[in-house]
This record gives structure tokens, C-alpha cells and sequence, in this order.
């Protein structure tokens, strides 16, 4: 009876507060944004993974390249009538001359340079993705609002023109188009609400959020952020892209270094101990190498060969990063110097010209498809002012993205 009550109450429960049963609501601003395409973007978790390995090659690389080895032998000597049990144990250790296994953990600390380099690439590529989401998201938004806003509008203007028609200031023509564009005004709001869940699912897989999860995005798409060009110039050198061919660089010099290693001879240094016919014997013994023919050629030559390379591709890469930061700093000056311009020149004029519009269609001084056509227009003037701040964002992004800054 206990377990009866206690299941009927927790179902009122679930009725009376529905949010206690609903999934948890991520609300993204641009701080939770980049801090959560840092943590979940699936790409970002690989690429740390690749640096765990790389980390664990030059453990490898930093101990003794070979173990000890024991040789145990033993067997019966029979001499006549006698007999006897001859018993051999040796111990050797092969010994790496020519500073190779330096060498070697030159190779994995590079290595792992650049597999934390391809990190903070796989890093840079889902930040930049993650907030090219987020700003259309906010967009999204907005273009519902404007939507919505339409929609009352139109609403107000249907019922003004059917209380005109009652009056006979108007004709049943004025009606049938003012509940057209009511229709209309209605299919656009559901249509910038699909807009929005197209916006947010791309979101939500970028980060990807759990699937119970419901995402919200909060933020302002006209706010300016501000950049130095003189400095930004100066960290080309730290993007991703550029730290990787430094490190393959310095792998390029440490393989030179093996090569120049292997011109040494291979040394193996051993003790052994016998009993042989009632004598303990005990030899030292000493082997090596000649590298006569094979001498490190193919590690020095490969190891000069990626050097040069990754020096060449970095200093080229240098030279690019520098041209597409300009052209994209450029690029964002004009984008804002756009929404600007549009702030100061049109948007004071839309509220006003809003007002202005259906006082003067209400007081029958313009007729409804004067007003429908001035309306459209101002609905395109606020659609364009949105696609200018999403411009104005994208160029922020891509500009972060260039030079390698998105925090």
C-alpha cells in the first residue's frame, strides 16, 4: 500500500513540476561556448590522445635501448666410466655509442611537439567552428524575433483593415490581402523557428551535447571586439600550423644526430662463468661492430632532407599567416565600419518610419498595398541589418582563427 502511494505521488509530482522531469538546459554564451568546444569537440579529443602517446614514445626513448641478456646452458660430460655436468652462465649488455639514444629522445620530445601542436590545431579549427555556430544561432534568434514582430504586426493591421471595411473606408480586395499577409507573416515564423532548431542542432553537434540536453544561446550580436594588427603579427609565429613544422624541424636535426651515431660501432660488453671438469672458469667478453658499410647515410640523409623541408614550409607558412591576417584584419574593419554606417544611417530611421506607417495607413492617408510594400521594406532593411552583424562576427572569427588568438 506504502509502495502504491509512493508511486502516485511521485507521478503528481511529474504532473504539477514538468520542469523536474525535463533534461538539463546548456545556455551558451561565447565564454561556455569555446570553454565546451575545448572539452567535447570529438577531433580536440582525439588529438590529446595522439599527444598521450607521444608522450609515452619518449618514455620509451629516455631508457636503455636493450635489456640485459642471460645465456644458461648446461649437459653431461662423460669421459669412460666417469662422468660429469658442465655448466655455462653469461650475462651481456649491447652498449649505444654516438650519443644515440639523445638522439632518439630528441626525436620523441619532437614528436610530441608536434603532436601538441596538431592539439592546439585540432583546438583552434573546432573553436572557430563552434562560434561560427553560435553567432548564426544568435541570428537564428533574432530573425524569429523580427518574425514574431512582423507577425503582430500584420495581426493589428488585419483587424484595422476588417474595422475599416466595416466602416466602409475599405474594400473586401484590402481584407483578402491583409489576411494574406497575416498568413504569410504566420508561415515566416515557422519558418525562422525551423531556421532555429537547424541552427542549434549544428550547435549542439559541434559540442556535442547530450542528447537530452536542450541548448539556448544568449550573447550580443553587435558587440565589436577590438584587435591590434601590430600585435597579432607578432604571434604568427605561435599558431598551430607553425609550431608543428618547428617541430618537425628539430626531429629532421635529431634524426642527423642518430645518423651521425650510427657511425659508431655497436658494443657489447659480457661476463660469463663455467664449470667445466671440476674447473670454474670465468671470461670477460667483448664485442663490436665495424660500420663500414652501413653508417647512418640513409638517417642523415632523410634527417637533412626534413629539415630543410620544414624549415622551407615554415617560413612560407610564416609569409602566409602574415598576408591572410591582414587581408582578414582588413576584411573586419570594413565589416564593422559596414554595421556602423547602418546603425547610424538606418536604424533610427526603422522604429520611427514602423510608427509612421500604420498611423498613416490607420488614417487612411496611404492605401494597404502602399503599406504592404513599405512594410516589406522594412522588413528587409532589419533582415539585412542582421546579415551584417553575422558578417561583422564571422570576420571577428576568422581573424582569431588567423592569427591563432581565440582564447
Amino acid at each position: 500500500m506504502l509502495r502504491y502511494r509512493v508511486v502516485r505521488l511521485a507521478m503528481a509530482a511529474a504532473v504539477l513540476c514538468p520542469g523536474a522531469a525535463r533534461a538539463g538546459e546548456i545556455v551558451l554564451d561565447y565564454k561556455t561556448t569555446v570553454r565546451l568546444a575545448s572539452e567535447r569537440a570529438p577531433a580536440v579529443i582525439a588529438a590529446r590522445g595522439g599527444v598521450g602517446e607521444a608522450r609515452g614514445r619518449r618514455a620509451g626513448a629516455a631508457v636503455v635501448s636493450s635489456n640485459p641478456e642471460v645465456a644458461v646452458s648446461a649437459g653431461p660430460r662423460r669421459r669412460g666410466d666417469a662422468s660429469s655436468t658442465d655448466v655455462e652462465v653469461g650475462v651481456a649488455q649491447s652498449i649505444e655509442l654516438g650519443r644515440r639514444r639523445g638522439a632518439r629522445i630528441g626525436m620523441a620530445e619532437a614528436a610530441v611537439d608536434g603532436a601538441e601542436a596538431e592539439a592546439a590545431e585540432a583546438l583552434r579549427a573546432a573553436r572557430r567552428d563552434a562560434l561560427m555556430a553560435y553567432y548564426h544561432a544568435l541570428a537564428a534568434e533574432q530573425r524569429l524575433r523580427v518574425a514574431r514582430d512582423a507577425e503582430a504586426v500584420a495581426s493589428d493591421i488585419a483587424a484595422a483593415t476588417e474595422r475599416r471595411l466595416a466602416r466602409g473606408d475599405a474594400l473586401e480586395l484590402d481584407v483578402s490581402l491583409a489576411r494574406a499577409a497575416l498568413g504569410r507573416a504566420r508561415v515566416a515564423v515557422r519558418a525562422a523557428e525551423g531556421d532555429r532548431e537547424v541552427e542549434l542542432g549544428r550547435l549542439r553537434t559541434i559540442l556535442a551535447v547530450d542528447p537530452g540536453d536542450s541548448v539556448a544561446v544568449k550573447g550580443d550580436l553587435s558587440a565589436r571586439r577590438t584587435y591590434d594588427l601590430a600585435t597579432i603579427l607578432a604571434g604568427a609565429g605561435r599558431r598551430p600550423d607553425v609550431l608543428a613544422f618547428a617541430a618537425e624541424e628539430e626531429a629532421g636535426a635529431a634524426q642527423v644526430r642518430l645518423g651521425d651515431g650510427r657511425a659508431w660501432p655497436d658494443v657489447r660488453l659480457g661476463v660469463s662463468y663455467a664449470r667445466e671438469e671440476e674447473a670454474d672458469i670465468v671470461l670477460g667478453g667483448l664485442t663490436f661492430t665495424l660500420p663500414i658499410f652501413e653508417r647512418g647515410q640513409e638517417e642523415r640523409q632523410v634527417g637533412r632532407a626534413r629539415r630543410v623541408r620544414a624549415a622551407t614550409a615554415r617560413a612560407a607558412l610564416l609569409r602566409a599567416a602574415g598576408a591572410e591576417i591582414a587581408a582578414a584584419f582588413a576584411a573586419h574593419a570594413r565589416r564593422v565600419l559596414a554595421v556602423d554606417e547602418f546603425e547610424k544611417q538606418v536604424i533610427p530611421t526603422l522604429d520611427q518610419s514602423d510608427r509612421l506607417l500604420a498611423r498613416s495607413y490607420q488614417a487612411g492617408q496611404i492605401t494597404l498595398a502602399d503599406y504592404l510594400a513599405a512594410r516589406r521594406e522594412l522588413l528587409d532593411a532589419r533582415t539585412e541589418y542582421l546579415q551584417r552583424l553575422v558578417e561583422m562576427a564571422e570576420a571577428s572569427v576568422e581573424l582569431e582563427l588567423a592569427a591563432g588568438v581565440i582564447p
